[in-house]
């Protein structure tokens, strides 16, 4: 698990081994903090990746990149 805070959100990457231990699959969980309130939207991905430390290094960028709206289909508009 690695977290990151980027434009003020936090992006959580968690990579976890896949089951015929051919590579890793991470997911990223984007959590917004306003006063007394957090939420959060965990988006998946499908990509297969070599190493644990790739996989998280992908999940990071992925969340910047959400983040920043140019990812098609995935939104934290109502974060």
């Amino acid at each position: 698990m690695a977290l990151k805070i980027y434009k003020g959100y936090e992006i959580d990457a968690t990579a976890e081994q896949l089951n015929d231990s051919t590579g890793w699959s991470v997911s990223v969980c984007i959590y917004a903090h306003r006063r007394h309130h957090s939420s959060g939207r965990v988006f998946g991905v499908s990509e297969k990746h070599i190493s644990q430390d790739e996989a998280i290094k992908h999940g990071l960028i992925l969340g910047q990149r959400i983040i920043d709206g140019v990812v098609e289909g995935c939104s934290i508009d109502d974060l």
